[in-house]
């Protein structure tokens, strides 16, 4: 018998959709909570739930999926504070704990890991230092280096990393108008389709968030095409920058706003 209050045909569809909320909540404990209690299942019988089915408990279970998104963030070059909360973590001491507790080391020095296993380099501009990453498919990253740590390490060789280097150069020069280096990004096929929609922005031009969500045949994703594109990987050639509010107000950059208003500043000089 199935102690919900809704209709299931059986227990592995209520699984399922306690699986999938997991899956979409978890960082937010507040929402992830109500939504389970929204199902009307006693957390009694979701655990034994889980522990039949996936041999772990619904906490469990949960960590795993923080502790992989994490990973995914620190790999994207996004900042161990940020991470944190981003998962849902309370405060950077309970995430290092919780962090190093899954990997055996702590956020900062898997961080750190992952930038000495990628090819990258630092390209200095006018509005900071730009690091630079790469795979065998091309590039991968491409963001503000701000951590003076990270600045102090040397670069490495790669593919594309010279031609990049040079391409971005140019940009801030006024001599380039677009890219022409290969671009490996990871992320679902919504953000790759938001993504698509920028790099279409032509130079010196902007689009609102709701232009760029009808562009890709969804007008009503203008909160999560500014997700995407604030998860945008690749500055400058994903051109986010080019996406403002729909009155114009810049709003909504990684980077911070000077870094936008500059950005487009060069491009409409």
């Amino acid at each position: 018998m199935i102690d919900s209050k809704f209709s299931y045909d059986s227990e592995a569809e209520l699984l399922d959709e306690a699986r999938s909320i997991m899956d979409c909540s978890f960082a937010e404990r507040s929402e992830l909570k109500e939504r389970l209690s929204a199902l009307g299942i006693t957390k009694h019988h979701l655990t034994e739930l889980f522990e039949k089915r996936f041999d772990i408990s619904p906490e469990q279970y949960i960590a795993q999926k923080r502790f992989q998104r994490a990973k995914e963030l620190l790999d994207d070059g996004e900042r161990v504070t940020d991470t944190a909360f981003a998962v849902g973590m309370e405060s950077i001491a309970s995430f290092t704990t919780f962090f190093k507790k899954q990997a055996g080391v702590s956020p900062s020095e898997y961080a750190l890991q992952q930038i000495l296993e990628h090819p990258y380099c630092f390209c200095e501009t006018a509005l900071g230092v730009i690091r630079i990453e790469e795979n065998s498919y091309g590039i991968t990253s491409l963001r503000f280096a701000d951590n003076k740590t990270e600045i102090a390490l040397p670069g490495g060789k790669g593919i594309y990393l010279t031609d990049t280097k040079s391409q971005i150069l140019e940009y801030f020069a006024k001599k380039r108008r677009s890219f022409d280096v290969p671009l490996s990004v990871r992320g679902s096929e919504f953000q790759k389709s938001v993504w698509n929609a920028l790099r279409d922005i032509p130079y010196g031009e902007t689009r609102s968030y709701q232009q760029v969500a009808e562009s890709i045949g969804n007008k009503k994703a203008v909160r999560a095409v500014g997700m995407a594109n604030n998860r945008n990987p690749i500055i400058i050639m994903i051109p986010c920058h080019r996406v403002v509010g729909k009155d114009g107000k810049l709003v909504g950059y990684a980077g911070g706003i000077e870094r936008k208003q500059y950005l487009l500043e060069i491009e409409t000089a």
